[in-house]
């Protein structure tokens, strides 16, 4: 706490106040306090009486709840600011991928399909795209070139309509990365959409790569641990119980989701039959999974319904998704061996 209000004090000045009694002590805020001493700043204190301090601090230890985001309705859209600047750039502002560098391509092989779901800025499916692999992305919220907070929807559907002749022609994946994006989810539920997308894409004998933030992360910041380029960077989380915290950045909503190793393996071991935890480096939690398992009709239709027919500001959706939902669920009942042949079948058809 006392770092991250540190932080803000550098950044923004002396912004806080304390309330004491007439004795001096400090009944609220006290971490500000302890701060702006440490920083030799001027000190706005308000001051009660002993009587009311007491009073006031019966109210300050009460039980009020927990953290709850749901009322403010953050869209997914809105996650777009969440992106990671990868690859190239000011340095200060680019970060390589742990999922790539460390699993990716170490074991990436000649000849292998390769899909990144959810693929941000596109920089390293892009450059394998470049040096001759058989790369593929999808991205539901690409960032319109030269405007401000600006989505490039006809972008989105190039990519929708690459994987639909692709699968069509050649079937699902070997390889499928989504990194970074499961702590940009906004739900539960949309976490699962997630999920049950990328194992829709897999081949039966591919491999699927994750890695999202780590909960012990939060707890290593809150305790004072150092960070490069700490002083533009947020040490405070308020999480809920699920693990989501909401962030208000340019001059909109966004969440982000933390795992524990237990809840990331309960969560793909839903999905995949083998779930390897694949180590930890800095704030992020790494699994390599194997073995898709066949998903129920209706929800798998819905998660791809959802993931690949996005809602963009006012409501708007593209609806260029039906086509490429429907050579999945195909491919995905020759996977399985066409394991609720007949229940796929209808979802095909639209039925």
């Amino acid at each position: 706490m006392r770092e991250e209000i540190t932080r803000l004090v550098a950044r923004y000045g002396e912004w806080g106040s304390v309330v004491a009694d007439h004795n001096g002590r400090v009944i609220l805020n006290q971490d500000y306090a302890v701060v702006a001493a440490d920083l030799h700043k001027p000190l706005l204190c308000y001051r009660v009486s002993v009587q009311e301090a007491d009073e006031l601090m019966q109210w300050l230890d009460g039980d009020y709840g927990v953290y709850d985001y749901t009322a403010l309705g953050i869209k997914a859209y809105n996650q777009h600011w969440c992106q990671m600047h990868r690859l190239g750039g000011d340095e200060s502002k680019s970060n390589k991928s742990a999922v790539y560098e460390q699993h990716v391509l170490p074991e990436l092989k000649l000849g292998q399909r390769i899909v990144d779901f959810g693929a941000g800025e596109l920089a390293y499916i892009q450059s394998l795209k470049n040096a001759g692999w058989d790369a593929h992305w999808y991205e539901p919220h690409v960032k319109a070139s030269g405007k401000q907070n600006a989505l490039d929807v006809a972008a989105t559907v190039s990519h929708i309509r690459d994987l639909q002749r692709d699968i069509q022609a050649n079937g699902l994946y070997d390889v499928v990365v989504l990194d970074s994006v499961l702590n940009s989810v906004t739900s539960l539920d949309f976490e699962q959409h997630v999920v049950a997308a990328c194992s829709s894409l897999l081949s039966k004998t591919g491999t699927f790569y994750t890695g999202t933030r780590s909960l012990a992360s939060v707890t290593r910041r809150a305790g004072g641990s150092k960070s490069r380029n700490n002083r533009y960077r947020r040490n405070l989380e308020f999480l809920d119980e699920n693990g989501f915290s909401a962030t208000f950045r340019t001059g909109v909503w966004t969440m982000q989701r933390f795992h524990t190793p237990q809840s990331l393996h309960d969560l793909l071991s839903q999905y995949f039959g083998e779930v390897q935890l694949a180590g930890q480096t800095g704030g992020s939690i790494f699994a390599k999974c194997q073995y898709p398992l066949p998903q129920d009709p209706e929800k798998q239709r819905l998660a791809l319904e959802t993931e690949f027919n996005m809602e963009y500001p006012n409501g708007y959706r593209h609806n260029r998704h039906k086509a490429l939902v429907q050579a999945i669920v195909r491919e995905c009942a020759k996977r399985d061996g066409n394991s609720n042949s007949e229940a796929k079948e209808d979802i095909i058809r639209g039925e």
